[in-house]
C-alpha cells in the first residue's frame, strides 16, 4: 500500500515557480531513494472573509535514486488545463539533457548540460522546438582578475589572494540577437559566494554593477548590497530561525515575514508568509508518495 505524506504551505508571495529543481529535492531530509513528489500552488484571494482559489498550478515529480527523473507541470482550475508541459531528464556520460514537451509530445525546448570529469558544468545549450541552438552558456573556473577582488583584500589575503578567492565566469550568448552577457561569481574559501559581478558583454568587458554578500556565524547570507557606479544600496536582507529557514526577507520596499511548523525530521511542513497585502495569499501543498 502506498504511504502518502502531505505538506501544506501557505504563502502570500508572488514568486513564480518555473519547475522543481534538484536543489529543492536535495534539501529534503530522510526520504527514500525513489518516490513521487507533488506540489500544488493555490493562488487565493479573500472574499467576504474567506480565501478562495483563483489559480491552481501542480507539479508532479518522479524521483529515482535521489534524482529527478521526470516532472509534469500544469495549471488547473475547475478541472481545466492550460500551460501544460512535461520535462524528461536523461543522464549520459558527463551530460544531462532536459526535454520540455507539451502534453501532446510536441517539443517546446531542449536543455543540454555538459560537465567535466570533475563534475563541473562547462556548457549549457538551449535548443528551440526545431532543435536549433538559441542560447549558449559557457562556464569557466579559476583565478580571479585583480580588479574583481581588489575591494575584498585585507591583511590576511593580500599576499596570496588566489589561495583565498576563486572565480566562476558565465557568459551567455543569445544567438538570434547575437547578444552577450557575462556574470562573474567570486567565492571565498570557507565562506561561499562573496561577490557577483555583471559585465556589459563578454568576460573582457567593463563592470556595469556588482553585488556583495554578508553572512552570519552559521554561514547564511544576511545581506546583499548592490554597487552601481559610486553608489551602494542594500538590495536584500534576511533573518533566520534556529532551523536555518528564512523568517524575514526584505527586497527594496517589499518585506515578508515567515512562520513554520516542522515534522519529526525537521522538514518544515507548513510555512506562512505575510506582507502588507492582507487579502491575497498562496497556499503550497506538498505530497510525498512512497
Amino acid at each position: 500500500m502506498k504511504k502518502i505524506v502531505t505538506i501544506i504551505t501557505t504563502l502570500i508571495c508572488q514568486i513564480a515557480f518555473a519547475q522543481i529543481t534538484q536543489e529543492d529535492i536535495s534539501k529534503l531530509k530522510d526520504l527514500p531513494e525513489n518516490y513521487q513528489y507533488q506540489l500544488d500552488i493555490l493562488e487565493q484571494k479573500q472574499v467576504d472573509g474567506v480565501f478562495k482559489t483563483t489559480k491552481h498550478k501542480r507539479f508532479e515529480v518522479d524521483i529515482f535514486e535521489f534524482n529527478i527523473d521526470r516532472q509534469k507541470i500544469y495549471d488547473t482550475i475547475n478541472n481545466s488545463h492550460n500551460e501544460n508541459r512535461e520535462i524528461e531528464y536523461r543522464q549520459y556520460v558527463n551530460n544531462w539533457q532536459l526535454t520540455y514537451t507539451d502534453f501532446e509530445d510536441k517539443i517546446i525546448k531542449i536543455e543540454d548540460y555538459d560537465y567535466s570529469n570533475e563534475n563541473q558544468l562547462y556548457f549549457k545549450t538551449t535548443l528551440d522546438e526545431n532543435e536549433e541552438e538559441t542560447i549558449k552558456e559557457t562556464y569557466t573556473y579559476g583565478k580571479c582578475k585583480a580588479n574583481y577582488i581588489a575591494d575584498l583584500l585585507d591583511d590576511t589575503n593580500t599576499e596570496n589572494p588566489n589561495d583565498t578567492f576563486h572565480c566562476e565566469t558565465i557568459t551567455t550568448h543569445k544567438k538570434i540577437s547575437n547578444y552577450k552577457t557575462t556574470v562573474v561569481k567570486v567565492f571565498k574559501i570557507g565562506t561561499g559566494k562573496v561577490k557577483e559581478i555583471d559585465l556589459k558583454g563578454d568576460k573582457n568587458s567593463e563592470i556595469s554593477r556588482f553585488y556583495t554578500y554578508e553572512y552570519d556565524e552559521n554561514g547564511q547570507p544576511i545581506k546583499v548590497n548592490l554597487h552601481r557606479k559610486d553608489k551602494v544600496s542594500v538590495y536584500k536582507t534576511y533573518k533566520y530561525n534556529k532551523q536555518g529557514d528564512v523568517i524575514f526577507m526584505k527586497s527594496g520596499y517589499v518585506a515578508f515575514n515567515y512562520t513554520y511548523k516542522y515534522d519529526k525530521h525537521n522538514n518544515w511542513i507548513e510555512k506562512i508568509e505575510t506582507s502588507k497585502v492582507k487579502n491575497k495569499r498562496r497556499v503550497f501543498k506538498r505530497t510525498f508518495i512512497f
